[in-house]
């Protein structure tokens, strides 16, 4: 095996368990990845040394846990290219996109209005629309995919009526690796007034990520995805 694989191995201490007396081989990366040591010293130190309720004390290890807390707020920002006013942690892209679906939209969507989806999202980003459009009458419409499962812009276009809402997509698709014209779609829908939220659940752990070039209004990701730990 080659010495900076071998090197990239150590660094996950799982990857020195046996499966079936074989070294483990872990290829479901997509649904959740393995830890580094980093990672997993830097939440033993936490428990160790600053465990406390944030926000909700005055003595020192409670403000000292708060403002831990509110820096990864900060790096979040940093690393979508936002603001630390617009970071919301959840649990993990669903429940982000539920936030986003049953939070907001369901109280500015009404019958008539649409909401642009693809035939490639994951459940996550399907299911919500469908019972949000359910419950208020708005319309579902799917964009057209071309063969390689990019949405064609050309088509895409003449879907997008004036009635648009909502665009909601990945990113990245979890199955194919397929990655979209995000920003190209996204400036497509705000000509029609609509907002524009993506599921970047498979893109924010391999691609630069930069919200505001990007023109989502809402962009849902998940740290247990990229090295970070679950919830």
């Amino acid at each position: 095996m080659d010495k900076n694989w071998n090197k990239l191995r150590q660094d996950f201490p799982i990857l020195a368990e046996k499966m079936n007396g074989e070294p483990l081989v872990y290829l479901d990366n997509a649904a959740t990845s393995q830890k580094p040591k980093s990672v997993i010293e830097a939440i033993t130190a936490f428990y160790q040394k600053e465990n406390a309720n944030i926000y909700r004390g005055t003595y020192a290890l409670s403000a000292k846990a708060t403002e831990a807390y509110e820096g990864v707020r900060q790096k979040a920002a940093d690393f979508i290219g936002g603001e630390a006013s617009e970071i919301v942690f959840t649990k993990g892209t669903t429940s982000a996109i539920n936030f986003a679906a049953f939070g907001y939209f369901l109280r500015h969507l009404k019958a008539g209005d649409e909401i642009a989806l693809t035939a490639a999202e994951h459940h996550s980003n399907l299911v919500p629309w469908q019972q949000v459009a359910a419950l208020t009458g708005a319309k579902l419409v799917f964009l057209p995919l071309d063969k390689k499962g990019r949405v064609d812009l050309k088509e895409a276009e003449k879907v997008m009526s004036d009635c648009l809402r909502l665009l909601a997509l990945a990113q990245v698709n979890n199955v194919l690796g397929t990655e979209q014209p995000v920003k190209e779609l996204a400036a497509l829908a705000k000509k029609r007034g609509a907002l524009v939220l993506v599921d970047g659940a498979q893109a924010a752990g391999h691609l630069p990520v930069a919200v505001k070039k990007l023109g989502a209004d809402f962009y849902a990701f998940s740290a247990h995805k990229m090295l970070g730990q679950t919830g």
